[in-house]
């Protein structure tokens, strides 16, 4: 039995169609709506399969998750395929995650998840994956705190990857399972002959980034030892990418300082 949580934001016109397939595989799918209006005139209000939760205000990625995953455990689902609305999971790929979950020993295997962008082939244990297109084990999901609501946005994923880890549960990358997923602007820069992909991030979404990178990996040792890859690139490649490609360099290196400092005030939600 298996589940799903889709998180929405301001969703715009024709925004069904992307989680069409999977309504039609799963067996339930809570649609979370972090909006400040009733979006409910944008789905199929027919199906029986779905329910939408207008939340009338933007509580962060991490609440809607977690809404969906205590909604799934209390409806007695056994898992559960997480998504928002800037991924595309179709048919093909959704059905490749749960032959994985069907054929395979899952007592300690906690995440299944897609590849995103560029499809190749096998399969490979991991410690860290993006939240969208994930099949969460409940029943280890359980075990563990949980989607962090005090995070906000950002770092969510990366946060919940680590608890797994932690008690040594596995997490599952399908590379030929492709899950469509765009992030930020998405824009493309040739320097010095190179092509560079950068998603041009808000100053807002560049204080959660950094702050919840900071909170999350100053809590212990064996953290930072974990996010030490992550932390590397957000404070070399990232900054790089800020002070050569993006725009509102200036506030966003304003937000990023006032999120390292509210981090270490131990200051998270929204702002």
């Amino acid at each position: 039995m298996i589940a799903a949580v889709v998180v929405y934001y301001n969703p715009e016109e024709g925004i069904y169609k992307k989680i069409k397939d999977v309504v039609n595989i799963v067996d339930k799918v809570y649609i979370i709506d972090n909006s400040s209006i009733d979006n409910s005139s944008l789905i199929d209000n027919s199906c029986n399969k779905i329910k939408y939760i207008p939340l009338m205000k933007n509580k962060g990625i991490a609440y809607a998750l977690k809404l969906g995953a205590d909604l799934a455990i209390n409806d007695k689902y056994d898992y559960l395929l997480t998504l928002d609305q800037d991924s595309v999971m179709t048919g093909e790929c959704l059905s490749k995650l749960l032959s994985y979950v069907n054929k395979n020993d899952m007592s300690d295997v906690a995440i299944v998840a897609p590849e995103f962008n560029k499809a190749s082939t096998g399969i490979e244990c991991v410690d860290m994956v993006i939240t969208s297109g994930n099949i969460i084990n409940l029943s280890l999901y359980k075990k563990i705190n949980g989607f962090n609501e005090n995070l906000f946005i950002d770092f969510v994923d990366f946060d919940l990857c680590y608890q797994f880890r932690e008690k040594n549960y596995k997490i599952i990358l399908m590379k030929e399972a492709l899950l469509i997923h765009s992030l930020g602007e998405n824009n493309k820069h040739r320097i010095f002959g190179k092509e560079f992909n950068n998603t041009n991030h808000s100053p807002l979404r560049k204080y959660y980034l950094y702050r919840n990178e900071y909170y999350c990996t100053h809590i212990s040792k064996e953290r930072k030892k974990f996010f030490k890859k992550i932390h590397t690139r957000l404070y070399t490649i990232d900054l790089l990418k800020i002070i050569l490609l993006e725009d509102k360099k200036i506030k966003k290196f304003k937000m990023i300082k006032k999120g390292i400092k509210d981090a270490k005030n131990h200051k998270l939600g929204g702002i």
